[in-house]
């Protein structure tokens, strides 16, 4: 469980109107909705430890999260980003270092899963030798999202996925996050209700 108390974020340009308190819960989608440059972002940066809050807690299954502590929690947190900016490489080469990192190196990885959720999230099984530079960032951010399941991470924080995306996909996604709340916590950060 991954718990907010009474956060007040510490940077010039972001100031949240009031303190923030949350629970996100195993099973569940948590929200946290406002408009652009109230601090959405820097939020999820603070919960894991990136970003600095100047008064209130992170706790993570009851444990806070500190400057020293928070490398260790980031192997409990899966982060789908707003900014997908990548080098230019292919998808399977994105997805092969992926394993190749330590904190993956124990996870399976099977392509025909992938393929699943690729189906689910309507991508086309073709992006697999495509260079990101030649996808559209919200295909990349639905990539990043179909990727989660596998990194096995009780706590998956996605920023603002439907930006720019269709109504159908922004169906697809919904569902898709739907399913991954089963297998843990869930922080989805939207600039309009969810």
């Amino acid at each position: 469980m991954l718990e907010l108390k009474d956060i007040i974020l510490s940077s010039n340009t972001i100031e949240l109107p009031q303190p923030l308190s949350l629970t996100a819960e195993a099973g569940k989608v948590t929200t946290v909705t406002g408009p652009a440059g109230s601090g959405k972002t820097w939020l999820l940066k603070a919960i894991m430890g990136l970003a600095p809050h100047e008064s209130g807690y992170i706790t993570i299954n009851g444990e806070v999260v500190t400057p020293d502590s928070a490398p260790f929690f980031r192997k409990h947190i899966a982060y789908v980003p707003q900014d997908v900016a990548m080098p230019p490489m292919t998808i399977s080469e994105i997805i092969g270092q992926l394993w190749t990192l330590h904190s993956n190196s124990n996870k399976e990885f099977h392509h025909a899963d992938l393929r699943r959720q690729w189906q689910v999230l309507d991508l086309d099984s073709q992006l697999w030798e495509t260079t990101t530079d030649n996808i559209p960032a919200p295909t990349l951010r639905r990539m990043l999202l179909s990727v989660t399941p596998y990194l096995k991470r009780p706590i998956l924080l996605v920023d603002m996925p439907c930006l720019d995306q269709t109504a159908e996909h922004q169906s697809r996604i919904r569902t898709f996050l739907q399913q991954q709340a089963e297998g843990g916590a869930i922080v989805l950060i939207t600039d309009r209700p969810y």
